[in-house]
């Protein structure tokens, strides 16, 4: 079962470990008193700490009714025995439970109201994202979260697009010079992001391109963003679909060589357990790549990173079924690879060394297996550079982001 409950007035129930004072509300300076400020006992909303002494609280409570938190994800506890499991994922009020026995959620819960108020809620929505159970599987999506996205810019009736961008036009946009207000187009960024980050993979590429911009946008950019709208309009019933029956995890990497604004490449990455995506990265490098070998061999080092995070993840949560004894890596730099085994090095990858070095430890212990898969086949491209509709619907088949 998956139930999801929030928390109400969450940060009033911790304790303040500071001496905080504060004046009286209004219409409150008599019972107070002349010159006389109020010492506060609890958390308040506005105070910079109120957000750990809140998770403080919970977590010491959850921790008193059985649960413990995962090494690999502070915010997700568990419960077990031989053959139940109870797991809670916190974000912040919010609460989802998953269990597979009536009686050990129904104690659960009981226990959380004894000391918080709560609120269930009925509908099948947790975060803007929308769960559906299905026979063979569960899915995520937003199309309520796109409708209201759609009114909000005026973009409601517009005419949809097939892809959220045109392939090279994130590298041959003439610039106009011609600036937009900046407020409108950070808030339009920041609602694509939560879509890009939760549900739309599609258009994290797309997205992270016009972040950079954030500072000084043009109205060619705020063009860009609208065309997003546009092909989300025409896709808002995507979701991502995760099948009853997983396969092992395994994942892919890519990077594309230099940024037409400033000479800095973009990585991407993807994580699956068989063909369900649950994770993806996309982020443009910190530092100039010397090399398209550079940058693939970044965007690995990066992926990496995410791998060992989901393999500890998954062995804390009892599924080592799901984790083959080396976790597939899928690359389409043949030069990486091979830099990586350590059978190819010259004086132009020598800065590179040690840097990736815990990349080639993960080699030698077994934990990846690097193998060179072909660009039209790579998943991970669409992460990385405008792609043209045929590569963007097989991208979207091979991470099951479904109609």
């Amino acid at each position: 079962m998956v139930r999801f409950f929030d928390v109400k007035t969450a940060y009033l129930y911790s304790d303040v470990e500071e001496t905080v004072y504060m004046l009286p509300p209004p219409g409150f300076e008599r019972l107070v008193g002349d010159g006389k400020v109020c010492k506060l006992k609890r958390s308040i909303y506005g105070l910079p700490q109120s957000g750990r002494n809140w998770y403080m609280k919970i977590k010491s409570e959850l921790e008193k009714f059985g649960l413990t938190q995962l090494a690999s994800d502070n915010c997700v506890f568990i419960k077990s025995d031989d053959q139940n499991m109870l797991l809670l994922c916190l974000y912040v009020d919010d609460l989802a439970i998953f269990c597979n026995n009536d009686e050990m959620y129904q104690d659960i819960v009981n226990s959380i109201k004894s000391v918080f108020e709560v609120h269930e809620n009925k509908t099948s929505k947790f975060l803007g994202m929308e769960i559906v159970k299905h026979k063979n599987g569960i899915s995520l999506s937003q199309s309520e979260y796109i409708e209201s996205l759609l009114v909000k810019f005026n973009l409601n009736e517009c005419k949809s697009v097939k892809t959220p961008i045109v392939k090279g036009e994130d590298k041959s946009f003439p610039p106009t010079n011609e600036l937009i207000d900046i407020t409108m187009y950070q808030e339009l960024i920041g609602e694509l992001l939560y879509l890009a980050n939760r549900t739309r993979p599609d258009i994290s590429f797309v997205t992270c391109y016009l972040s950079q911009f954030n500072h000084k946008p043009e109205k060619r950019h705020y063009i860009l963003a609208e065309r997003v709208l546009r092909y989300l309009m025409g896709t808002k019933d995507k979701k991502l679909f995760y099948d009853n029956n997983f396969g092992f995890v395994n994942a892919n990497s890519d990077a594309s060589w230099g940024n037409a604004e400033n000479g800095k490449s973009f990585s991407g990455g993807v994580i699956l357990l068989g063909n369900s995506l649950i994770s993806w990265k996309c982020h443009k490098q910190k530092s100039v790549s010397l090399s398209t070998c550079e940058a693939e061999l970044f965007a690995i080092s990066e992926i990496c990173k995410d791998i060992i995070w989901i393999v500890n993840l998954l062995s804390e949560l009892k599924c080592k079924q799901f984790i083959n004894s080396t976790v597939i890596l899928n690359s389409d730099s043949q030069a990486a690879i091979q830099w990586i085994k350590g059978t190819r090095s010259s004086n132009k990858s020598r800065h590179m060394n040690l840097r990736f070095h815990f990349v080639k430890d993960l080699l030698e212990d077994n934990v990846i297996e690097l193998k060179y898969i072909q660009t039209e086949l790579l998943i991970a491209d669409f992460l990385t550079k405008a792609v043209n509709e045929e590569k963007l619907n097989y991208t979207v088949k091979n991470i099951s982001l479904t109609s």
